[in-house]
């Protein structure tokens, strides 16, 4: 008795859907999207976000991969920009109705917020209940 699994499978699949591989020329677009979304969260702020285009070469570099697709680069947004974002703004290097300029730093291989003051509130010294912080992590 042999067994037609196979070939019933075949016969109830509707269509087939082939995905292609991201390139990084798609993952660039999806860079300026994301870039987009937090210029649009800030802009409550009444801030705005200078990215310039080696930064932005930065995350398609290190979030790029053909396998997990946009998985890491929502990852290293977080981490590399958004992240070091919020430390910026609650130390008040960075205040509400500024620019924020965001760069390659070349040498230290990472992206570098440049302050537009001096800290008033030292980072360390931010006193917070981890309980009333909403966390909106990009999708």
């Amino acid at each position: 008795m042999t067994s037609n699994l196979g070939a019933e499978f075949i016969n109830r699949i509707d269509e087939i859907v082939i995905f292609h591989t991201l390139s990084c020329e798609n993952i660039l677009k999806i860079v300026d999207l994301r870039i987009k979304e937090v210029q649009e969260r800030i802009a409550e702020r009444k801030m705005a976000l200078d990215l310039d285009d080696a930064a932005k070469q930065y995350l398609v570099l290190i979030g790029y991969s053909p396998t997990y697709g946009t998985w890491p680069l929502n990852r290293a947004i977080q981490s590399e920009l958004l992240n070091p974002l919020s430390v910026m703004i609650l130390s008040e290097h960075i205040r509400e109705g500024e620019t924020i300029h965001v760069r390659f730093d070349g040498p230290h291989n990472c992206l570098m917020i440049i302050p537009n003051h001096e800290a008033t509130v030292d980072s360390m010294d931010i006193d917070y209940d981890p309980e009333y912080i909403e966390v909106e992590e990009m999708d």
